[in-house]
This record gives structure tokens, C-alpha cells and sequence, in this order.
């Protein structure tokens, strides 16, 4: 099973795949289950990697059609020292709808800096699926003691932007025509990050919302 340390882990504290999982309702109805990637999962992943059009691909930072580069992802965890990055499968029924990394980055003065990117089958799009990804990262990231959160992204990808937006998330720069695509187009990429102390005392008033109109309803 999965594992990575959460923020107490100096008190032995560990969170694996089984407390992890968790069914979310998109905004057509459909459930789809979100889990952390597991040992043997690797081909399934290679194959939604591979199907995705060639612009989604562009902008992650592996090839994970590459079986050398998913099995670092395969032994799964995150753990300071050592596998420092845990991916999350969205699945409805047999198929993968999406998925979601969080990669810590490297050790000293970045430290406590992570990196989010996540990617959505055409076919679940618009359906409120990258929202529901964000928000399991950033939770994620929060158990496992990050402080910030970075991502980069296509600047014309409104839908994305948006979303990241609506968590907190601020631009921090673009990159002019930095990314250049198979057939020569240049595009131009966005850098965003979001303070993760803000995230979760904006998710606790949340919570404490719901938990108000659960018990005055």
C-alpha cells in the first residue's frame, strides 16, 4: 500500500492509500473514486497518457508514456529523502478520468515548496473534475507539510486557470513563447502558486459552513 509522510510524521505519524481513499460526485452525477496510485497500476496510466492529445501531453514535466519514468511513480509514496512525489488517479468505473501529482521539490531551500499539475481525460471535461483534483492535492499537500504550491500551465488554457484561480491560486509570471508544440506553434506558459496557509483556513471556514447548514437545514 501506498504511504508518504504527513506533517507530524516526526511523531511516526504515516498516511497511506486506504486513508487517502474517497468518492467525489461531478457536476453531471457522475462518481468517480479517487485513490493514489498503486504498484501495478503503470500500464493503465501509460495508456491514458498515451491517448490524451499531443498539446495535453506537452506541458507535463515527464513523459509518463515511458515505462523507466512511471515506475518512479509506481513505487508511489512521499516521503521526505526519498520518492518525493505521489500521484492521484480519478477513476470512474473501469477507466481513469484523470490525474493529479503533487512533487515535492528539492530538499533545502525549497523545501517546502511543491508542485501540482493535473491532467483530465476529454471526455471528463467540464464536468468539475479539475476542481475536485485540486482540491485532493492541496490537501495532500497540506498533510504532508508544504507551505506553497506552484503550477505552470499553457496561458490560453482558460478552463485551467480558472480553476486554480477559484482555490487561491496567483499568477506569478508568463513565460513568452516558451513552449514550442509538434507542428511549430509557440505558446506561451503561466506560472501561478498559492499559499497553502491561506488554502486551509479557507477550507476550515468552509468545513465549518457546511457543518452550520447540515445541522440548521
Amino acid at each position: 500500500m501506498v504511504a508518504f509522510t504527513c506533517k507530524n510524521a516526526a511523531q511516526g505519524e504515516r498516511m497511506d492509500g486506504e486513508d487517502f481513499l474517497k468518492y467525489e460526485e461531478l457536476e453531471d452525477g457522475t462518481r468517480v473514486r479517487l485513490r493514489l496510485m498503486e504498484a501495478g497500476d503503470a500500464d493503465r496510466v501509460q495508456t491514458f497518457f498515451a491517448q490524451l492529445p499531443p498539446d495535453d501531453r506537452l506541458f507535463l514535466k515527464y513523459d509518463l508514456t515511458r515505462p523507466e519514468v512511471m515506475a518512479v511513480f509506481e513505487k508511489g509514496g512521499y516521503t521526505v529523502g526519498y520518492q518525493r512525489a505521489l500521484m492521484v488517479l480519478a477513476e470512474h468505473e473501469d477507466r481513469i478520468a484523470g490525474i493529479g501529482s503533487l512533487r515535492r521539490h528539492d530538499p533545502d531551500w525549497t523545501d517546502h515548496v511543491g508542485e501540482i499539475w493535473l491532467v483530465v481525460a476529454p471526455a471528463y471535461r467540464r464536468k468539475g473534475l479539475g476542481r475536485v483534483l485540486t482540491r485532493s492535492i492541496l490537501d495532500l499537500a497540506v498533510a504532508a507539510g508544504l507551505e506553497k504550491i506552484v503550477a505552470e500551465m499553457p496561458a490560453d488554457q482558460l478552463g485551467a486557470v480558472e480553476v486554480f484561480q477559484r482555490f487561491g491560486f496567483v499568477r506569478e509570471g508568463l513565460l513568452t513563447n516558451y513552449v514550442k508544440t509538434a507542428d511549430g506553434r509557440k505558446r506561451d506558459l503561466l506560472l501561478m502558486s498559492h499559499d497553502l496557509e491561506h488554502y486551509q483556513g479557507r477550507a476550515q471556514y468552509l468545513g465549518a459552513l457546511e457543518e452550520y447548514l447540515a445541522v440548521t437545514e
